[in-house]
């Protein structure tokens, strides 16, 4: 008699399998209805758009909901398929995008470079583009020198570029010390001159 109910529990136990695996068959083959049709859509694609860039910008929004969410994110992973015709025809007068290394430091000097030209370790370029960049980079290096050097009595306006030697140490003391004492004249005679008229 053991048999018989062994039997029947068996029996149950495979009926409620099958009967779970053919419930669970139709629920993935079944899709939910989408209600509204395109509402729906332009919500997910604005869902994609918040999350996968830095927000809709004006009209694409339109634009992925009609082309459909699944094609734009397949579009975004792969660049390659992207038209870049109007980046690279605004990208074309930026000549330094197309320079190698050599060329950048070559033609866009680093502060080392200006300062072995100033200092007369290296010559200036022939090129007579080149060789304006240099001097205006130069130049700029020798007043921020100016600007530095403490000076005494207050005048920072000395320059040194009268004084300075190349491939020499030279002391500024001399040249500040006459720098400041023209410059003190100079002011108080355009002072006098100012409170005579």
């Amino acid at each position: 008699m053991a048999m018989p109910v062994l039997r029947r529990v068996a029996a149950a136990v495979v009926a409620l399998a099958l009967a779970g695996l053919a419930t669970t068959q139709l629920a993935i083959g079944k899709k939910k209805e989408k209600p509204g049709g395109g509402l729906d859509e332009r919500k997910r694609a604005l869902h994609a758009l918040n999350r996968l860039t830095f927000g809709p910008r004006p009209g694409e929004l339109e634009r992925v909901a009609q082309f459909g969410v699944d094609q734009w994110i397949d579009e975004q992973l792969r660049p390659e398929k992207i038209d870049d015709s109007a980046l690279n025809e605004r990208l074309a007068s930026f000549r330094t995008l197309r320079m190698n290394t050599r060329e950048i430091v070559e033609n866009f000097p680093n502060n080392q470079v200006i300062r072995q030209v100033a200092e007369g370790k290296e010559p200036m370029p022939m090129d007579p583009a080149r060789h304006a960049v240099y001097q205006a980079q130069v130049e700029k290096y020798e007043n921020k020198l100016d600007k530095k050097a403490p000076v005494k009595g207050g005048d920072r306006r000395a320059n040194f570029s009268t004084c300075r030697l190349p491939n020499a140490i030279a002391r500024f003391s001399n040249c500040r010390q006459k720098s400041n004492t023209s410059s003190r004249r100079g002011r108080a005679t355009a002072s006098l001159n100012l409170s005579t008229a």
